[in-house]
């Protein structure tokens, strides 16, 4: 449950989703973020990652406000410690989003995307789809 939500949660962010409601200082956001994390009973270093999710998101490059938006979606959907440091983790830098759709061929499923797209299916299924008819 608690990867789901996290999965979401990225999601969410990388598909700039997240919405905001009124433009923020990272100073300010840390503040509210806080302030929410001890309302919703997080223990120290729960708040504590919190607000360091919030700053590392804010380093990769995510708006403050979209930053902020997944961490308090985070926070009151109950991920707590490591599920919520991985979110920070998990999120590209604004350099490497430039990097993979720069070369869309580099991403994680290898060679061509999902499914292997772009790869030469008839090489790969021994000439089957070569426009030979039997």
């Amino acid at each position: 449950m608690k990867r789901l939500l996290t999965a979401a949660v990225a999601g969410l962010l990388a598909l700039g989703l997240a919405s905001a409601a009124l433009a923020m200082t990272p100073d300010e956001a840390k503040t509210t973020i806080r302030q929410q994390a001890v309302g919703k009973g997080l223990d120290a270093k729960d708040v504590s990652q919190a607000v360091s999710t919030l700053e590392q998101l804010i380093a990769k490059g995510v708006p403050v406000e979209h930053a902020y938006d997944v961490v308090k979606a985070a926070i009151d959907g109950g991920v707590r410690g490591t599920d919520l440091a991985a979110i920070a983790r998990k999120t590209p830098s604004q350099a490497q989003m430039k990097e993979d759709i720069a070369s869309p061929t580099r991403g994680e499923f290898g060679r061509g995307g999902p499914g292997g797209a772009g790869h030469d299916f008839g090489a790969n299924m021994g000439g089957a789809m070569s426009g030979r008819r039997p």
